[in-house]
């Protein structure tokens, strides 16, 4: 056990280095989370759930982007590492869902909580493990997993940099890299453009998750991005023109203002949203623009 994570470290140094020779950033970035306790005192489930949460920041944080890309084009290096690269992700991903996660009852959860549970009794034969040594069975299999795709990683990188015609790969692998945006970078265009357009009561996080895969995938058919910037203003400002708008107040607040429920309200819920759009303001100054907007109404009678 202890044999393969020192080699996971290692191989891990070493592909960082050779992607810092090829494409001038190393594949994986600081894992900040703590590494395992692999001594003899250590409790056997602990270990285990401190190796899921490494190998969780190992591969899907801190690998996040090019690993990814070096196992697609590894099949043609004759290394057969994208499946095995695959399946340990999703294995890390489930493993770390279960076993930090609260799952509710969504069918989704329930999916995940069978592939935990398949895996276990595959892995020690029991679902979930109750004993030491199955605990530390897991344990096993699941470093043995991760240090098959950081070699695996490795092959490629050493093959790739070999190869007189190696340049290509490197070539689509740092394009892909010029297209790939965390989510997060996201934000600030978010920010802008909501500035730009008048729109000060947008939940930013909510908007990103929702509409990032598709700005994602956008970004990938591109074949070149001259301004990646501006590329991602302008998804960001197509996606606002499209975005239900929503109010800083609700029915609830029109009814304190006593208008009472039924057709005045929905009329004037819809005088609210033409208000806000002509001029976005706050919860505050919303409610007295619409009482304004009553009194006229009543006065109009």
């Amino acid at each position: 056990m202890r044999e393969d994570f020192e080699r996971i470290i290692s191989v891990v140094s070493d592909v960082n280095e050779i992607t810092q020779r090829l494409l001038g950033r190393p594949a994986f970035d600081r894992v900040s989370v703590p590494l395992p306790d692999l001594g003899s005192q250590a409790v056997a489930e602990l270990r285990f759930l401190r190796t899921v949460t490494y190998c969780y920041a190992l591969l899907i944080e801190a690998g996040r982007t090019i690993p990814a890309y070096i196992a697609d084009v590894a099949a043609g290096y004759g290394v057969p590492l994208k499946s095995q690269y695959q399946e340990t992700k999703e294995v890390v991903t489930n493993l770390r869902t279960t076993q930090h996660h609260n799952l509710s009852e969504s069918a989704r959860s329930a999916q995940i909580q069978d592939f935990t549970d398949a895996w276990f009794q595959s892995t020690c034969g029991a679902a979930p493990p109750k004993s030491p040594d199955r605990w530390n069975d897991c344990t096993q299999a699941l470093m043995k997993a991760c240090r098959t795709v950081v070699e695996g990683l490795h092959a490629a990188c050493i093959r790739i940099e070999q190869d007189p015609d190696g340049s290509i790969a490197i070539s689509d692998i740092q394009s892909r890299l010029s297209r790939d945006v965390a989510p997060h970078e996201f934000d600030r265009a978010i920010e802008v453009a909501c500035d730009r357009f008048g729109i000060g009561s947008l939940d930013v996080v909510a908007f990103r998750n929702k509409h990032f895969a598709k700005w994602r995938m956008s970004l990938g058919v591109k074949e070149h991005i001259a301004d990646l910037q501006l590329e991602l203003t302008r998804l960001v400002e197509a996606s606002l023109l499209v975005e239900p708008v929503a109010l800083p107040i609700t029915g609830f607040d029109l009814e304190q203002l006593g208008v009472p429920r039924g057709p005045k309200m929905k009329k004037t819920l819809e005088a609210a949203k033409n208000i806000y759009l002509g001029d976005p303001c706050s919860k505050l100054v919303l409610l007295e623009r619409i009482s304004n907007w009553l009194r006229t109404e009543s006065n109009e009678r």
